[in-house]
């Protein structure tokens, strides 16, 4: 009897490992990650550091970066690489965050959002260049303000939700055309009617 039990148990071990390594291969080959990532430390920091965030710093398509109310006063987060893919990036504080160092880049078949709540009371940063591989969709309460203070490149549209406070050092974004500007410019004309093209 007491083999019988040994042997069963055995067979049921060796089928959940198999089960979680099959379920591990399909996310690895699709490339889904388990779970975005919030920013976790009241500090500056950088955005490769696993230890400034609460899972695995956020890269990929699917991902979505939080950087959320912990932070006691303006942070800047660094992105060390050349380069990082994301999905989307949520800002929640009423401090500012800037980021800073390589391109952030919004794959094709990503949700593409950058979206800023209504606790974001002070501006929100975004310092470095943007690069489009699809439509980025702006989702901001009408009190907060984002600064996109990089070039952004690709052929897609800025699209709001509803029409907000965005500004860019960069170049502006109505009649779709660029231009440099040397002061921040505002930009009225992106309302959910008429996405600003930057091509």
């Amino acid at each position: 009897m007491a083999s019988q039990l040994l042997s069963f148990i055995h067979r049921s071990n060796f089928a959940f490992a198999s089960l979680v390594i099959i379920v591990s291969l399909i996310l690895s080959i699709s490339g889904v990650h388990a779970d975005s990532a919030t920013w976790a430390i009241d500090a500056d920091g950088s955005w490769s550091n696993d230890g400034s965030w609460s899972a695995p710093y956020p890269q990929g398509a699917n991902e979505i970066a939080t950087f959320g109310p912990l932070i006691s006063g303006p942070r800047q987060v660094r992105i060390d690489d050349t380069e990082i893919p994301i999905g989307g990036i949520v800002f929640q504080s009423s401090h500012s965050y800037t980021i800073t160092g390589g391109d952030i880049v919004f794959p094709s078949g990503s949700p593409g959002t950058l979206t800023v709540d209504e606790s974001s009371s002070a501006a929100q940063i975004i310092a470095v260049p943007l690069v489009l591989e699809r439509n980025l969709t702006i989702d901001q309460q009408a009190s907060a303000l984002l600064r996109l203070e990089g070039p952004i490149s690709g052929a897609f549209q800025l699209q709001k939700t509803a029409p907000a406070r965005c500004c860019s050092r960069a170049q502006t974004a109505t009649a779709g055309k660029r231009s440099s500007m040397p002061e921040p410019y505002f930009w009225p004309t992106i309302t959910p009617s008429a996405p600003a093209r930057l091509s």
